[in-house]
């Protein structure tokens, strides 16, 4: 295989693709919360099709460019989950959105590495791999990217639900916003770290690990196992649509963050203990990696958000756990790598790879499930404080049940009546009274009405 800087090519692409993202963290930070809401469709549009043209690039540049063009590759995809998100949140639908939108990551994350591993097997080197794969990323992100930014703005209903959602103004906001949530987010982003840095490894040896769990390598295995775990987890995380209120939908996001966290713990120390199949390891790992990533990812801060009451973008909380996790996952390649570089090429690839990854999953998993029970108190202590400032002030947050915007609805009306209700007796004393005394417009008491000996008083 090719070499560049004394590291395997396959893993010195992965490094420098996680490198670019944690490079293009700041800049994507300071630009895509603040693009007005038209242009996100285009921006979307050029983030990807820049990208592809990059990745293709190392088709005709010499081995030691491959890395730089992944590098840079990298650099303008930063801002692209933060795009989207701009796009889907602040919806009723926002959590079906989000599934669908990452369920065609991780069904076309599967088909790829079936590609990828045909075109291997092919004969082809890694970097033209990448390249050949860079094109279809292109013509497919495009049609996905229109597709997105062609919705309708969120509705009059949306905002009762979920909460308004504006750009980012400057720093300042953010930084606020870190302040009053910022314990929460410290231990979830820690929590993704982790586990994306872990899922990550998991993605680029998959078929390493696959083999030592004696399923083989196939590429319709790699496939089938990716979108099966996929729509399992994507279809808990699309349902959280039909959880109207927000706190209760955030408990259960982190319920399933924290399951998934045991699940990476648990089997793959049973595994390591001879306890559990292979099987049943691979596939119970990669579903704890999804649980614990996806809805911490990309649903929990629309609806923090909405629980608390804030009204800014959370488009830069996930830049800073992406940036986060590809620095982690670029660490842990190059960590790897190191400790491997005594082998000879091939020398006890799989059963090196495993054992690496099943003790990192003990250890992960252990520490994301702590991690994630602090974070859902620290988040509980956050809502609750902002909620009785609330209350005091008079404000009312989205709740997705309708109970507190209705009691709103019904108190302003009422308001509103008994203004009426005043005017019109003003209006009233100033004219002339009727004969009878009465004011006018007053109604008729029953001792102003002439009786007659067949009328009932």
């Amino acid at each position: 295989g090719e070499y560049v800087l004394g590291m395997h090519m396959k893993a010195a692409l992965g490094a420098s693709a996680m490198a670019g993202y944690v490079l293009g963290g700041p800049c994507a930070i300071l630009v895509s919360p603040r693009i007005p809401p038209e242009w996100l469709g285009s921006a979307m549009v050029f983030t990807i099709c820049m990208a592809s043209a990059l990745q293709a690039s190392m088709l005709i540049a010499p081995p030691w460019c491959a890395p730089v063009c992944m590098l840079v590759a990298h650099i303008t995809l930063a801002p692209m989950w933060a795009l989207m998100l701009r796009v889907a949140e602040g919806r009723a639908l926002t959590d079906m959105i989000l599934a669908l939108i990452s369920f065609s990551f991780v069904g076309m994350s599967g088909v790829v590495k079936a590609v990828a591993v045909v075109i291997l097997d092919a004969g082809l080197a890694p970097r033209e791999m990448v390249a050949a794969c860079a094109g279809g990323a292109a013509a497919l992100g495009t049609v996905m990217s229109t597709a997105l930014a062609s919705q309708p703005r969120p509705s009059s209903s949306d905002l009762k639900l979920r909460g308004k959602r504006e750009r980012a103004g400057s720093l300042a906001d953010g930084a606020g916003l870190l302040r009053r949530l910022g314990v929460g987010i410290l231990a979830n982003t820690i929590a993704v770290v982790l586990v994306g840095a872990h899922r990550q490894y998991r993605d680029f040896f998959m078929p390493e690990v696959f083999a030592a769990g004696g399923l083989g390598s196939s590429p319709s295995a790699l496939a089938a196992s990716e979108t099966a775990i996929g729509v399992v987890v994507l279809s808990c995380i699309g349902m959280l649509s039909f959880v109207t209120d927000n706190l209760t939908a955030l408990r259960v996001i982190l319920t399933l963050g924290g399951l998934g966290g045991i699940l990476i713990a648990g089997l793959s120390a049973g595994w390591l203990s001879n306890m559990i199949p292979g099987p049943l390891w691979v596939f119970g790992v990669g579903a704890g990696d999804f649980l614990a990533y996806m809805p911490l990812t990309t649903v929990l801060f629309d609806r923090l958000l909405a629980a608390a009451g804030e009204t800014m973008t959370s488009a830069i909380l996930p830049i800073i756990m992406d940036t986060s996790i590809s620095l982690g996952a670029a660490l842990l390649l190059v960590l790897r790598e190191l400790a491997l570089s005594g082998g000879e090429d091939g020398d006890e690839t799989v059963a090196s790879v495993a054992s690496f990854f099943a003790t990192l999953s003990q250890g992960v998993g252990a520490c994301v499930t702590v991690l994630i029970v602090l974070e859902a108190a620290a988040f509980e202590q956050s809502i609750a404080r902002a909620r009785a400032k609330t209350a005091g002030s008079g404000d009312v947050l989205p709740n997705a049940i309708g109970v507190d915007s209705l009691d709103a609805d019904i108190d302003e009306a009422s308001h509103l009546l008994q203004s009426s209700s005043r005017s019109l007796g003003n209006l009233h004393s100033s004219e002339p009274p009727e004969p009878d005394g009465r004011l006018p417009g007053a109604p008729l008491s029953l001792e102003s009405v002439p009786q007659t000996s067949d009328q009932n008083p």
